[in-house]
């Protein structure tokens, strides 16, 4: 929506509470009473809206002053409460009318668009009256820069940058858009297309790494910017061939490489038309002048030096690779050579020594086979699995002979107690004693704390009591280094785990105990004071190191000891020798207009085991009550059979 076309009407409404019904009043309360010496009931507050105007438009986060005047007819100014809310930021102040019924709140309003802003004023009776306003928040435009068309321009040319802008309130055409290098100087302006497109073309940029400013402002006058960086190009002649970068040097550093420069051999682009080498003779025409190309074997003269497929024939044979010799590191490895049994194909015919005996027949012929474990004459030579009786104990590997490098390992070996398979049965030593029938015999098994006799001694868990306590750690000694730690011992309150149940000091808690976090806090219950204090005393401990004690309780403010007589104390005592405790209050302030934030009001930290004491004073009024919270705090050290005393007393 444009802001030209937001119009907004003041709203201002006052309410009287009245028996039988409210009546709205402009300046005068309900009723009119010419006896001024007959006392009626209490006339409601007056309120008026001096500034700003409704529908009055603001820029977004600057100051807004709102100013009212207030009165009644019971009750000086300064004894009314003014309250001014936002129906989108909720509270904004509670501004003190002065002696002349005036009141006044500075506020920054964050929420762009339309907010409706109301103000109630409160008289000691309870009775009220408010009025509203609209206002219109401005916020700001937003710009953004989103490229240039060229990436390193040279000085003195041309370049486009494009950005894009926008505004809540004002159509894009409407944005005042201005470009300015990072110094401030003017490059020029823009007029946004409706979609906010805007457009910049300038060769006023100097060489050198250059900052672009893009500026839309609106008709409130907010600013959004965005920047763009970008290097401009010299145009300079580092080799002095008489050409600059700007006229096409593709090599500034290089004097025999420009526009029109005779082209060599060399790998380069000297005339700088964006091909190296081109017009020098090229003998296979594959694209790549004869003095760079390099020879293959492909029956061309690829490198023009006369010769064909030249350094193809390494073996001489006169039979290159690319004529089909299939090794040509062998001279005697060529088509058509004569085969002979040496484990290659010598012929290239694809075949090797397939005209020789083959006796396994597993297609490699005898003269070049490798006996096998495998019941077959492998080599031809008449014997079978030879040389697969390493031990010499008359068993091969291929017959069973599990351990074919010890002569005392075969299939008709005795067995011992040893861990070795001797008899190649596929089990060890499955005949010897298994007391605790883990599969392993007790001359090899190895004593571990399970309860069993896993070595067949006698003896059960033997070497797992340390502390010869009588409880191994498999028994569920936690510590088996001490004797005085075993799972039956008596627990101490020495911040060890005595008994071994994984907890430390239990069974020496005190009432309050399981109060360690805000979550868990003790419920001291509804302690409101009618004119009387209500002293409540707590003996409790902090029972080990990091421990924190909560209590809550909920109090109330009757308003009958006067303006800032409500208190709420609390006192610790009795803080073990050598420690330190801290003391906190924490409050759930009522007033909040969102949900209730939980803070801290009041703590204390003196040194050592001194005693603390916290006090919040509150204000008049119902919103001192609430709920409190007490923490005690370990700072350090502590003792789990010294008790401390809290004393709390609500003065309400």
């Amino acid at each position: 929506m444009l802001l030209s076309r937001v119009r907004f009407s003041l709203v201002a409404l006052l309410f009287v509470a009245l028996p039988g019904g409210c009546e709205p009043t402009r300046s005068q309360p309900a009723g009119d009473d010419d006896d001024a010496t007959t006392a009626g009931p209490n006339q409601p507050p007056e309120v008026t809206i001096v500034r700003p105007s409704d529908g009055d438009v603001v820029a977004w986060r600057d100051t807004v002053t709102l100013v009212v005047e207030v009165s009644d007819a019971e009750s000086a100014p300064d004894d009314l409460k003014v309250v001014w809310e936002s129906d989108q930021e909720g509270l904004l102040g509670q501004p003190r009318p002065g002696a002349d019924g005036e009141a006044t709140l500075n506020v920054e309003l964050s929420e762009t668009g339309t907010q409706f802003l109301t103000v109630t004023v409160t008289d000691e009776a309870g009775d009220a009256a408010e009025a509203g306003l609209s206002l219109v928040v401005d916020g700001p435009p937003s710009a953004s820069i989103t490229g240039a068309d060229k990436r390193n321009p040279y000085e003195g040319e041309e370049v486009t940058f494009t950005g894009k802008v926008s505004d809540e309130e004002d159509d894009p055409p409407d944005l005042d858009v201005a470009w300015a290098d990072a110094r401030g100087n003017p490059l020029g302006r823009s007029t946004p297309a409706a979609d906010g497109t805007v457009t910049l073309t300038t060769d006023k940029l100097a060489a050198g790494s250059q900052t672009v400013v893009l500026t839309a402002t609106d008709s409130m006058g907010s600013q959004a910017q965005d920047t763009f960086k970008i290097t401009v190009q010299r145009c300079i002649d580092q080799d002095g061939d008489g050409a600059t970068n700007c006229d096409g040097d593709c090599n500034d550093n290089n004097g025999s490489v420009y526009p029109g420069a005779t082209e060599l051999c060399d790998g380069l682009d000297q005339d700088c038309d964006g091909v190296a080498d081109n017009g020098l003779p090229d003998s296979d025409g594959n694209g790549v002048p004869d003095c760079r190309d390099a020879e293959i074997c492909d029956g061309k003269d690829n490198d023009g030096d006369g010769v064909v497929d030249n350094g193809f024939d390494e073996d001489g044979d006169g039979v290159t690779t690319c004529m089909d010799d299939c090794d040509d590191a062998d001279p005697l490895v060529y088509p058509g050579a004569t085969e002979v049994c040496d484990g290659k194909d010598t012929d290239c015919d694809g075949t090797g020594d397939d005209d020789y005996p083959d006796t396994d027949g597993d297609g490699t012929p005898d003269c070049v086979d490798v006996e096998e474990c495998d019941g077959l004459d492998n080599d031809g030579d008449g014997e079978i699995d030879n040389g697969f009786d390493q031990d010499m104990d008359g068993f091969i590997s291929c017959e069973d002979d599990c351990d074919d490098t010890d002569p005392d390992i075969n299939i008709d070996a005795e067995e011992t107690c040893d861990g070795v398979d001797q008899n190649c049965d596929g089990e060890v030593d499955s005949e010897f004693p298994d007391t605790d029938g883990d599969g392993t015999p007790d001359c090899v098994d190895v004593e571990e704390c399970d309860g069993l006799d896993n070595d067949g001694d006698g003896v059960v868990d033997n070497g797992f009591d340390e502390d010869r306590d009588h409880y191994t750690v498999c028994d569920g000694d936690c510590n088996d280094e001490d004797p005085a730690i075993h799972p039956t011992a008596i627990e101490f309150c020495d911040n060890l785990d005595n008994d071994c149940d994984g907890e430390i000091n239990e069974g020496l808690e005190d009432a309050y105990e399981e109060n360690d976090s805000l979550v868990d806090a003790y419920d001291l219950g509804d302690q409101n004071g009618v004119n009387e204090p209500v002293t409540i005393v707590i003996t409790a401990t902090i029972h080990t190191p990091m421990d924190s004690d909560w209590y809550t309780l909920t109090v109330a403010d009757d308003g009958g000891l006067g303006a800032d007589e409500f208190y709420l104390q609390a006192t610790l005592t009795d803080i073990a020798e050598g420690a330190d405790y801290d003391l906190y209050l924490w409050w759930d302030d009522p007033t909040q207009s969102s949900s209730p934030e939980a803070f801290v009001v009041e703590q204390s930290s003196n040194p050592g085991n001194q005693d603390e004491t916290v006090r919040h004073e509150g204000r008049t009024g119902p919103e001192d009550g609430g709920d409190y919270w007490i923490e005690v705090r370990w700072i350090s050290g502590f003792s789990c059979e010294q008790p401390y005393t809290l004393t709390i007393e609500n003065m309400g």
